[in-house]
């Protein structure tokens, strides 16, 4: 396409390098969103910026640049002349009100074609949401090893350095994970941290009691040992937690 300009060759039918009036193809400034770039091209040889396979994508054609001389300074490493795919634009003051213009329409209009991803709906539809999320744990009486169903377990705690859960039937297990851990395992729809100590299930909630300085206290349908206050610092959260 380019050696239809005035003073443009290519080498031979095998390459695409570039000679513009008999310079090396090495003086040719390759540069890609704003990017210099050596060579653009698959297979291409060291030191050249040619080769036989070009790996730019055609649909970045239509926001290109092809100079053969008289470089604007934003190209003061070009020698024969400069490609320029997909930029936005070079403006050097005084900037003039035409060349704003015509840089802010530039930028619409491959903003309008720019597709952004979600990376987090993504990587959910590939694993799985329900997959993420821990169902069931080991735990050990005695000799045996019974498995007791994330579903069913009202609350996790620490008790001197050691993790424990409770079951809707009030039985305590000692587990091997800290709370830490848990959170990453525990689907966050259905548990939460209040404090330090504590980790609870949204359906193990009795009643919640509003206390002097939005302290917020909680009575669970098992009692446990001793108050169990929301942390302050996370007593905001836990209200967007209630309402979701």
């Amino acid at each position: 396409m380019v050696a239809n300009y005035a003073g443009v060759s290519t080498q031979n039918d095998s390459r695409n390098d570039i000679i513009i009036r008999g310079n090396s193809p090495m003086g040719v400034l390759w540069r890609l969103e704003d990017i210099e770039i050596p060579n653009p091209n698959h297979f291409g040889a060291l030191g050249t910026t040619g080769g036989p396979v070009n790996m730019v994508n055609n649909n970045l054609l239509a926001n290109s640049d092809f100079l053969t001389g008289a470089f604007p300074a934003e190209f003061g490493n070009a020698t024969a002349g400069a490609f320029d795919l997909n930029s936005v634009d070079y403006l050097l003051k005084p900037i003039s009100r035409e060349k704003l213009e015509h840089s802010i329409r530039k930028y619409r209009s491959m903003a309008e074609k720019h597709q952004t991803v979600d990376f987090q709906a993504l990587m959910e539809s590939l694993e799985g949401r329900e997959a993420r999320y821990k169902k069931r744990f080991a735990v050990n009486i005695g000799s045996r090893s019974v498995s007791v169903e994330a579903s069913s377990v009202a609350w996790f705690y620490t008790l001197e350095k050691s993790t424990y859960l409770c079951t809707d039937d009030n039985r305590h297990y000692p587990i091997d994970f800290s709370l830490e851990h848990l959170e990453e395992l525990l689907d966050p729809e259905q548990f939460y941290r209040v404090n330090r100590q504590y980790l609870v299930r949204y359906s193990a909630i009795q009643r919640i009691h509003i206390l002097s300085k939005s302290r917020v206290k909680l009575e669970l349908q098992l009692p446990a040992k001793e108050d169990l206050l929301v942390a302050t610092a996370r007593t905001h959260d836990f209200r967007l937690w209630l309402d979701r």
